[in-house]
């Protein structure tokens, strides 16, 4: 489990969207992966964060972080020798609820891989619930997806100023994004 200072710090989508190649993304993954070992995430910390988010992130965006985050553990030496068994996947149902599509092939492929995301046991249900939150504004999903992450957040304990925070803390992403965010989540709060 990750440390309750590291909740907010964990740079989950930032890490997904680190391409490699890139000499200003290389110094920026760095940076992101050091401040993170700052604040006491080991090396498995950082892959399950990666492993969580990439579902939403989108699997290109979670292999180039994987990559990168490889490769900085290579150059700094880090010690990826706390690796666990990758998580056994659960049922989805039972968190987010199913996708809402007559695609069956689709809601199966969904289900699947949001069973493994939401199954990672090195992360809390309120560090997932603030990484999906996250990764919800920075897509701009201000959909169900959005409305059930600020109700799984909720029932981890985060509370409302602690939901606001984090669609707050988003604002890097972009103000009109964050902007659209908490007018919504100020309609799911007061449904």
């Amino acid at each position: 489990m990750l440390p309750r200072r590291c909740h907010s710090k964990l740079p989950s989508s930032r890490l997904c969207k680190i391409k490699p190649g890139s000499e200003v993304s290389a110094k920026a993954g760095e940076a992101h992966v050091t401040a993170a070992t700052m604040h006491g995430l080991a090396y498995a910390d950082l892959l399950a964060a990666i492993r969580f988010i990439a579902p939403y992130s989108g699997y290109p965006a979670a292999a180039d972080a994987l990559a990168r985050l490889q490769q900085v553990a290579a150059e700094t030496g880090m010690d990826t020798s706390d690796l666990d068994e990758l998580p056994v996947p659960g049922v989805v149902d039972a968190v987010l609820g199913r996708l809402d599509s007559t695609d069956e092939w689709t809601t199966e492929f969904v289900d699947r891989q949001l069973s493994w995301a939401w199954s990672e046991d090195r992360l809390s249900m309120r560090e997932r619930a603030i990484m999906a939150l996250t990764s919800d504004v920075a897509l701009r999903a201000l959909d169900e997806s959005f409305r059930r992450h600020v109700e799984i957040a909720l029932d981890a304990g985060l509370g409302k100023d602690g939901v606001r925070d984090v669609v707050r803390f988003c604002a890097e992403h972009g103000i009109a994004r964050v902007a659209a965010a908490l007018r919504t989540l100020d309609n799911v709060l007061s449904a």
